[in-house]
Order: structure tokens, then sequence, then C-alpha cells
């Protein structure tokens, strides 16, 4: 016959503590840590602030603390509430690869690497920065748009020739002027080409038109 399995009824008044201990302690916990995830998720989805712009920032050696403090600074003074949460918000990411630490940590580098391709091929980050060792990567990836996409999505910018690919000198940008690269090395702001559906998709191609609002401002201040 099988064991009886005691109700909570059935308990003595001073022992139902420790029988819902014994019995339950683990379906409550899994319980608990479950609406933890719900939640957590729900707050993700729906109340963290979506950036503004999106930038992916490669060179060879990086930014020192200081340089990249004032990238940051000078990005969020030029920032403008694009998506109309009530927040101006930057999402940078910065990656370095070179050859030098290609060779000393060859794991890591090809981590970064494999990194910087991912991120390109995932298409998040509209604004590219570069210096001259990574910008054929973005050649190689197709991810270096025109001026003819300002005309096509409606956004006025200092250039004349449509056909010219987007690589803007940081020397050549009031706000990034005076911040350097750890090597001293050039860097430039691209765009990344429009994706066919950004074209017809109302709220992509409105992200997409921000983007290059944004580029814009840098460019005709």
């Amino acid at each position: 016959m099988a064991d009886h399995m005691i109700k909570l009824s059935e308990v003595p008044k001073g022992q139902k503590w420790q029988y819902l201990w014994d019995y339950y302690r683990f379906p409550a916990l899994a319980a608990v840590i479950g609406l933890i995830l719900v939640i957590s998720l729900v707050k993700t989805i729906f109340f963290t602030p979506k950036a503004d712009v999106g930038i992916i920032f490669t060179t060879e050696l990086g930014l020192s603390d200081s340089e990249g403090e004032k990238f940051d600074k000078a990005v969020n003074d030029a920032l403008e509430d694009y998506n109309g949460d009530g927040k101006k918000l930057a999402d940078t990411t910065r990656l370095a690869y070179s050859e030098t630490s290609a060779q000393s940590d060859p794991q890591y580098a090809q981590a970064v690497l494999t990194k910087i391709n991912v991120e390109l091929a995932a298409g998040n980050d509209i604004l590219q920065i570069c210096d001259d060792k990574l910008y054929p990567t973005y050649e190689g990836n197709g991810c270096l748009a025109t001026y003819k996409v300002f005309k096509d999505f409606g956004v006025d910018i200092k250039h004349t020739d449509d056909s010219e690919i987007v690589k803007i000198p940081f020397s050549e940008i009031k706000a990034f002027a005076d911040i350097k690269s750890a090597n001293g090395a050039e860097m430039y702001l691209t765009v990344r080409p429009p994706m066919e559906k950004w074209y017809t998709n109302e709220k992509q191609r409105k992200n997409y038109t921000n983007q290059l609002k944004f580029i814009a401002k840098l460019v005709n201040e």
C-alpha cells in the first residue's frame, strides 16, 4: 500500500511551519526565482531606455580613459532625444584589435575580431568609427554607405558628391577634433548602409533617419 501523504490539516498545530519548510521550500524557491526572472525580463523589454544612437567604435589600440570620457561627453552634448522617450542615450561599443595583440594573445585577439564581425553582421549600430587599420574590415563586410543615403532619407548634410563613401575624419568634426586614439592615428566616422526593410518599415526608417540626423548635426556645425 502506498505511503499516505500527510495533508496540512492533519499536521499538529505546532509543527505546521516545519511541515511547510520540509515539503514546500524548494517549489517556493523556484517560484520566487521564476517571478524575479519574469519581472527582470519585463523591465528590460518595456522600461529600459532605448538608445537614440548606436555606435561601434573599433581602432587598433583604442582610446585612453580620458579620451574615452571626452568622446562620451562630446556625443552626449550633441545628442538629442531622437526617439522621444524623454532621455538622451547613446549606446557605444568600443573594441580594439591589433596585429601585435594577435601575436601576444591570439585567443583574445581572435575573440575581439569575432566580436567585431558579429556586431557588423547584426547591424544594430548605424554609426561606425574606425581607423585606417580597421577600415578594411568594414569594407569587407559591405558596411560602408555613400552620401546618397542622406538624400534617400531626407537629411541635409554639407556634401555634394552622393557617390562618395561616408568617411569623415575626426579632425574635420568640431566636436571630435581634440579626441585622439592611443597611437595618434586618424579616426573616421562612417555610416552603415540601410537594410532593404529600413526603407519601408516606418519605425526602422525613422530610427535610421535619426542616426543620419546626428551625423549631419556633427558635420554641419
